[in-house]
């Protein structure tokens, strides 16, 4: 998804969704180390209480159930699923304390969680799954994305890219909404990892 993608879709959010949605208490999740800590050790209730978190602050009531699953496989773009109707989220066991990569999982399904209740999602499959990053970004929870969007898989010195939208397109989207919600630079730059940092400080920004 190119600049004009990104453009063109954040604009489409600030027209639908309320203004009581549309920007949270805190313009910018903050994932703390105490966060992520509750991500790198495969606990069930510990990935439960950190989507409880994230559900509170996109006060989304109530919290999905989040669980990881022994017998999902998908392509590494993908690693998770929701289940709309019993909101369920399913997470492949291989993501077991990953806890970067976990985060932006979390993120994603939730956004998809927060964008069914209020029955707002595009009718192309691909272009709602690039929708939902981009819908996590405006909502506040960029740096999750951020940080998880680029992760090692079962070869580690191999990188793969999770997510639907690139790294550039998702660093392009971050910077855009900051300036929209006016986020301080030391703001919008803490709790990133320094892969993150270097997604926001590229240059090209999605071409």
């Amino acid at each position: 998804m190119e600049r004009a993608w990104v453009e063109t879709h954040l604009h489409f959010l600030m027209n639908n969704l309320r203004p009581e949605r549309a920007v949270a208490d805190i313009p910018v999740f903050e994932p703390t180390e105490q966060f992520y800590n509750l991500l790198s050790e495969g606990d069930e209730e510990d990935l439960q209480v950190a989507c409880c978190e994230i559900s509170k602050y996109l006060k989304l009531e109530p919290a999905p159930v989040v669980q990881y699953d022994w017998g999902i496989k998908m392509e590494p773009e993908v690693a998770g699923r929701i289940m709309q109707w019993d909101c369920i989220i399913q997470i492949p066991f291989a993501y077991v304390g990953k806890k970067l990569a976990l985060g932006a999982i979390i993120a994603h399904e939730m956004t998809h969680a927060f964008l069914f209740k209020i029955d707002l999602v595009l009718d192309d499959i691909k272009e709602n799954e690039a929708f939902t990053d981009l819908t996590s970004i405006y909502l506040g929870l960029g740096k999750l994305i951020l940080n998880g969007c680029i992760t090692t898989g079962s070869d580690p010195s191999h990188l793969e890219i999770l997510g639907y939208l690139p790294p550039e397109s998702l660093g392009f989207a971050y910077k855009s909404v900051c300036a929209l919600r006016s986020v301080p630079k030391k703001v919008s730059t803490t709790s990133l990892s320094p892969e993150a940092l270097k997604i926001i400080d590229s240059r090209d920004d999605a071409g």
